[in-house]
């Protein structure tokens, strides 16, 4: 009986190492499996961190080769642009927009009391800077405006393009855009070239003058020719004679007034004339 018992107890016992030995063998391949499946995951992930980093970078670099078109752009055009958040209440300058008011971007921080300190004081620019920014948000259309900015006691002329870009969801702006554009170069060209028109004008005009003087007294020659040729008659009879004839005289006195009515009569001509070229 007790020999029947150790058997049963021996063959439990071997049974059970038998089936901890098979547990181990399952969970050693599980695991084996698992470590397979973890490795291939692994390097999956690896080439998709590595392809992320590839795109990044590829992206990295265009974007960086954009902003440098878009700067050489914005130098070349005299364009400078500036960015406001609300949410952050954060104005930046580009680069161009720091040189256009000779700040230094590593010294200033861009606000909007200080771009006001830069424009002219004419009322007329001072309202109209101020008004662009609730102009855009009342009409949320592009709005552009022109302006005078002092920068080293010097005037330059600024044309100014905004738009609110982005809403929230209850329609509160978020992102304010804009560009500065110097219109500086342009603006004198156009004063420059007024001031010559003006002097030509002044010129044809002097011109013209002379050009009339000069037919007034080409037709005043005859009349005051024969004007002096009857008063010089009438003087020499007196000086010859002693006397004169009082018809002599009536003739004489009236072709000198018939020859001063001439002479009248082509001063209003003339004055007629250079009063239509002026209108």
């Amino acid at each position: 009986m007790t020999i029947q018992k150790f058997g049963l107890s021996s063959l439990f016992l071997i049974t059970l190492i038998i089936l901890l030995v098979y547990k181990e063998f399952i969970t050693s391949k599980r695991n084996k499996k698992l470590e397979n499946l973890v490795s291939a995951r692994t390097k999956d992930l690896k080439k998709l961190t590595q392809t992320l980093e590839q795109r990044v970078e590829e992206k990295t670099k265009e974007l960086k080769r954009v902003n440098y078109i878009l700067d050489e752009a914005q130098k070349i055009a005299h364009l400078g642009s500036f960015q406001y958040n609300f949410k952050k209440n954060k104005l930046t300058f580009s680069d161009e927009l720091f040189k256009i008011l000779k700040l230094d971007k590593n010294r200033v921080k861009p606000s909007f009391d200080l771009a006001l300190t830069y424009v002219h004081d004419d009322d007329d620019d001072k309202k109209n800077v101020e008004m662009i920014l609730q102009k855009a948000i009342t009409t949320k259309q592009k709005v552009s405006q022109e302006f005078k900015i002092i920068v080293d006691n010097k005037i330059k002329y600024i044309q100014s393009t905004s738009k609110i870009t982005k809403y929230d969801e209850n329609d509160s702006p978020i992102i304010f855009i804009g560009t500065l554009l110097d219109l500086t170069k342009i603006k004198n060209l156009e004063i420059e070239k007024r001031e010559k028109d003006s002097i030509l004008a002044q010129q044809a005009k002097m011109a013209a003058m002379g050009e009339m003087l000069e037919n007034i007294a080409h037709q005043w020659r005859q009349p005051l020719s024969v004007i002096s040729t009857a008063s010089t008659g009438l003087q020499l009879q007196i000086e010859i004679n002693n006397t004169i004839n009082k018809q002599d005289v009536l003739d004489t006195v009236t072709n000198i007034h018939k020859q001063t009515l001439h002479l009248s009569k082509t001063i209003d001509d003339f004055r007629n004339f250079f009063l239509i070229q002026i209108k």
